[in-house]
């Protein structure tokens, strides 16, 4: 696996995120709007972008406005950081690498997406053995 594969793979869930809001928005509108649920999925089945939205703009709901996070989904990394301590032996202050999981509920969309898998990929260390731990963890078979 290389790092293109692993941007196509993260794309495509975000893609996926996003189509799932619409999908999920539409859905529960037309729920609370009174329509049962087999008529709610009868009217979504197959639907496209434009008539998802044109339905949510009919019942006073822009998905653009929906938080970012509900649309594209939310990024969770490792982080590594300097952590300041105190050594007793020594009197002095000491630092100590640490990891931290990082959130990111602001995930950007095309190619600043891509800046910012193929910052966290470098920050890892994209190597051949971090690929195949990632397509393990990731369950991609490319």
């Amino acid at each position: 696996m290389n790092e293109e594969a692993v941007i196509d793979y993260f794309r495509w869930r975000q893609a996926e995120a996003a189509r799932n809001a619409s999908h999920s928005w539409c859905y529960w509108t037309l729920r609370k709007s009174g329509v049962g649920v087999a008529e709610a999925v009868r009217q979504l089945d197959r639907s496209t972008v434009s008539i998802k939205r044109e339905l949510l703009s009919r019942h006073g709901v822009t998905l653009d406005d929906v938080p970012t996070w509900q649309r594209r989904g939310v990024g969770i990394c490792w982080e590594t950081y300097e952590k300041e301590g105190y050594n007793p032996i020594a009197q002095g202050a000491v630092f100590a690498r640490r990891r931290r999981v990082t959130v990111n509920m602001d995930l950007p969309v095309n190619e600043a997406y891509d800046a910012l898998l193929c910052r966290i990929l470098q920050t890892a260390g994209m190597n051949s053995r971090t690929a195949s731990l990632a397509e393990s963890a990731l369950g991609l078979h490319l």
